[in-house]
């Protein structure tokens, strides 16, 4: 009845010691994505301007002559000038557009942080089972079926 008491024992620890496991921490990846983004960015140029002075005279015929011309502008201003046959001056300007467009790219940065997270094991087949029947009405069934096995023994060796 010893061996009966003891294999018992034997066979509740294990089932004690060995049902519960401690919850495991699972860390999630971590990781950084980048992403490019190619954009034009408007860039004005600086207003253009033009400076012109001319001196004009009469001559004998009574005619209008250009004595001396002097044109300054900047690099984007095409000046014209013209003396008409009555004397007129006609001024043209020509300026192109003042924005320019300049391909930039911008960088966006995600951080993914490293969360550990609390993750228990999955239930094996006998704990399932253990927690459909229930811890307890379980153990009782186990408890009888031994004690019947155990008293058959003991008849059988009394004999």
């Amino acid at each position: 009845m010893k061996r009966l008491i003891y294999l018992t024992m034997f066979l509740m620890s294990g089932i004690w010691f060995g049902a519960c496991r401690s919850v495991r921490q699972v860390p999630i990846e971590s990781r950084t994505d980048s992403i490019y983004i190619e954009t034009l960015i408007p860039v004005v140029n600086p207003a253009d301007s033009a400076a012109i002075r001319a001196l004009f005279e009469c001559d004998e015929n009574g005619r209008v002559v250009l004595r001396w011309l002097d044109v300054a502008n900047t690099k984007n201003v095409q000046a014209q000038l013209t003396i008409d046959s009555l004397g007129n001056v006609i001024a043209k300007m020509k300026v192109p557009q003042d924005t320019v467009y300049i391909p930039s790219k911008k960088i966006t940065v995600k951080e993914y942080v490293e969360v550990p997270v609390e993750v228990e094991k999955k239930l094996t087949r006998w704990q399932a089972m253990k927690v459909e029947l229930g811890g307890w009405a379980f153990g009782i069934i186990i408890g009888f079926l031994l004690f019947i096995v155990g008293w058959l023994l003991y008849k059988r060796l009394k004999r």
